[in-house]
C-alpha cells in the first residue's frame, strides 16, 4: 500500500487472497471463504487515508456472524468499541463482489450521529456489513423469483434454503478505494448435509489458509 502522501493508492496485497477460493479447518463446522473479486475503482484518486485490515474476533475465534450482528449481538467481540474510521471522511460504501451474481454496494455513515462527530466502531461496522448483505439477499430473492437464470453460479446462490444471513461469518473488511471497503466474508453451513449439496467437494479435505 502507497504511504498517505498523496500518491496513488492501491489495495494492500494480502487482499488479493479474496480471489481465489479457499477452505480452512474451523473448531465447530466446515468453512468456505467466499470468493469475491476484489473491488476496482475504475478512478484512482489520491488521498491521505489509509486503513488498516480490520478484522473480528469473537471469543478468540476468528469472524462474528451476520445474523448476531444483524441482531446486534457483540458478546464477545474483541475491541468491539474501537473508533476504526478516523479521518476517513463522513460516508463509506461497502461492496459485495458476490460469485454469480453482479456487484452490489451500499453507502453508510462512517461517523457516529452525535454532537462530537466521531468515526463508527468496529460493532457499528459490523451492523453494516450485516445491513448490505441482507439487503444484497433479499434483492436478488426477489430477482430470482422472476428469472429463469437466478445466478450465473449456482454453487453461491443466496436466499432461503440456499445460503442465507446466519450461514455467514464477517472475517475482515478491506479499503479497497478512496471511500470504500469490502468485507471478507466466509460460508459456515448451519448443516453439513446442506454444505455437501450446495458444495460437493468441501468434505474431500481442507487446504490450510495463510495468514490474513
Amino acid at each position: 500500500m502507497s504511504s498517505p502522501n498523496g500518491s496513488n493508492w492501491s489495495p494492500p496485497s494480502s487482499y488479493l487472497h479474496m480471489a481465489p477460493p479457499m477452505f480452512t479447518p474451523y473448531p465447530s463446522a466446515t468453512e468456505l471463504i467466499v470468493p469475491q473479486r476484489p473491488y476496482s475503482a475504475n478512478i484512482q484518486r489520491n488521498h491521505t487515508t489509509c486503513i488498516p485490515i480490520i478484522e473480528f474476533y469473537v471469543n478468540g475465534q476468528k469472524g462474528i456472524n451476520l445474523g448476531d450482528a444483524a441482531n446486534r449481538i457483540f458478546s464477545g467481540l474483541a475491541h468491539a468499541e474501537d473508533k476504526l474510521l478516523e479521518g476517513f471522511g463522513t460516508k463509506v460504501t461497502y461492496r459485495l463482489e458476490w460469485p454469480g451474481y453482479m456487484g452490489f454496494n451500499k453507502q453508510k455513515h462512517a461517523l457516529r450521529a452525535t454532537r462530537v462527530k466521531e468515526s463508527i466502531t468496529r460493532s457499528k461496522m459490523a451492523i453494516h456489513v450485516a445491513e448490505v448483505m441482507k439487503e444484497f439477499i433479499e434483492t436478488n430473492l426477489n430477482v430470482q423469483e422472476n428469472a429463469p437464470q437466478p445466478t450465473n453460479d449456482p454453487n453461491w446462490r443466496v436466499g432461503n434454503g440456499f445460503i442465507e444471513l446466519s450461514d455467514l461469518y464477517l472475517l475482515e473488511i478491506h479499503q479497497v478505494s478512496k471511500a470504500s471497503l469490502q468485507p471478507v466474508i466466509a460460508y459456515r453451513p448451519r448443516y453439513a448435509a446442506h454444505a455437501a449439496q450446495l458444495h460437493p467437494g468441501i468434505h474431500r479435505g481442507f487446504v490450510p489458509m495463510g495468514p490474513y
